[in-house]
């Protein structure tokens, strides 16, 4: 099956920052009191807005904030498999105020990582019932999307690596 010729592609951008940018953007969250991956959703949300045609029908968007499941699953530790599940955020045109947005973002996040420890049900876990992916992701097309866009979440990471040495993360890529 060919994609219509209109059909959104998809498109992702990876981009570095210094070790210097890095502490002033935590600096700054720190000062507004959010976290980092919130704040990201937000500038990713305006950034969206200021490049797509505000007389459109690009009014709202809806991003994504995958979250890591396995400090939920310690008997999962040494497991291999995709234990994600996800946060979504509405963002609207009008709302122009990045940190207010980034600490909307955060409360959420925090509620749902909160019912997530108390046991709440969250999305995840839900493929075994998809009968064919193929069927599945083929109905998809020229479809409008569930979200707009994505920022991973690490969560919080020690990279300093192991006692003895033997490992240390220089790089982190979410």
């Amino acid at each position: 099956v060919t994609p219509p010729d209109d059909c959104v592609k998809t498109r992702h951008a990876i981009r570095v920052f210094s070790a210097e940018t890095t502490t002033g953007l935590l600096k700054a969250c720190r000062v507004h009191k959010v976290t980092l991956t919130p704040l990201l959703e937000a500038l990713v949300a305006r950034a969206l807005f200021t490049a797509l045609p505000a007389g459109g029908s690009a009014t709202q968007l809806n991003g994504s904030c995958p979250i890591n499941l396995r400090p939920f699953m310690p008997e999962q530790k040494n497991a291999m498999g995709v234990f994600v599940a996800s946060d979504e955020h509405n963002f609207k045109r009008e709302s122009s105020d990045v940190w207010k947005e980034a600490n909307r973002v955060g409360n959420s996040l925090t509620r749902t990582l909160d019912g997530m420890k108390r046991g709440k049900h969250f999305n995840t876990g839900m493929l075994r019932y998809v009968g064919s992916m193929h069927a599945n992701l083929q109905g998809k097309l020229g479809k409008p999307r569930d979200g707009s866009f994505e920022v991973s979440n690490t969560g919080a990471i020690d990279g300093s690596g192991d006692p003895k040495g033997h490992w240390r993360i220089s790089q982190l890529l979410f």
